[in-house]
């Protein structure tokens, strides 16, 4: 905490913009299009991951208490984490770091 907060400035990335990789900015219909789109699927699938949590909790004698609060934030994130260490193994650290500590 200390660290994040006091020497914020050297674990700050270099800031880009869309024009500095001649790429065209989305438009605002076309990104609330693909939030609606991808927030529907993330909506699918969580349904999904919880169906197929519950019965093998169950199976296991687990309660709803430890599967909503630490199995499905353990597999939730799981992607979260895996993504952290492939940028980092490619030398992208402020990416890995940012991705890590949820900037």
């Amino acid at each position: 905490m200390f660290t994040l907060r006091t020497h914020r400035h050297l674990f700050a990335g270099d800031s880009h913009s869309a024009s500095d990789l001649g790429e065209q900015p989305w438009s605002k219909r076309a990104s609330v299009t693909v939030l609606t789109v991808v927030t529907c699927l993330v909506a699918l699938m969580s349904e999904m991951l919880i169906g197929a949590l519950e019965p093998a909790a169950h199976r296991l004698g687990l309660t709803q208490v430890f599967v909503g609060v630490i199995l499905v934030a353990l597999v939730g994130n799981a992607a979260e984490h895996s993504t952290a260490v492939m940028v980092a193994v490619k030398n992208k650290m402020d990416l890995a770091y940012g991705i890590a500590v949820g900037f």
